[in-house]
């Protein structure tokens, strides 16, 4: 059975941080700008599927799923992750680190909001737009 993301066409990857095997969608031009969308909790990277089809193919879209929602856990095998706000910095760190963003733009939607401005306090030399 197709996946959501095949069926969508979004490209995406799995790649380790903080510890948590996490699943992305990663879309857009590689060259182009990068644009890190982070959802609510409950929910995952597909509630941005409209957002990533409008601004997707002309910047680079990353859309994290937070650890032990979406896909950004292993089932058969947890990992110990502690969801505080320290442990969500530490992997956001990481996912942006792991895309290789030197600087970024950063949009969050209900408890993702909170950690979008989290990392605007810890890296503000990074962040060029949050919203």
């Amino acid at each position: 059975m197709a996946s959501w993301f095949d069926v969508a066409g979004f490209g995406f990857q799995e790649f380790s941080a903080g510890g948590v095997r996490t699943f992305a969608i990663v879309e857009g031009r590689a060259s182009g700008f990068p644009l890190v969308l982070l959802h609510s909790v409950p929910g995952a990277s597909f509630v941005w599927s409209t957002t990533i089809n409008a601004v997707g193919r002309s910047r680079r879209v990353i859309a994290p799923d937070f650890p032990g929602w979406g896909r950004s856990h292993n089932r058969t095998m947890p990992q110990k992750f502690a969801l505080s706000r320290e442990g969500l910095r530490k992997w956001l760190s990481e996912v942006v680190n792991a895309q290789q963003c030197e600087k970024l733009d950063i949009v969050g939607l209900g408890d993702g909001a909170w950690l979008a401005v989290d990392y605007l306090f810890m890296e503000p030399t990074r962040v060029r737009r949050l919203g």
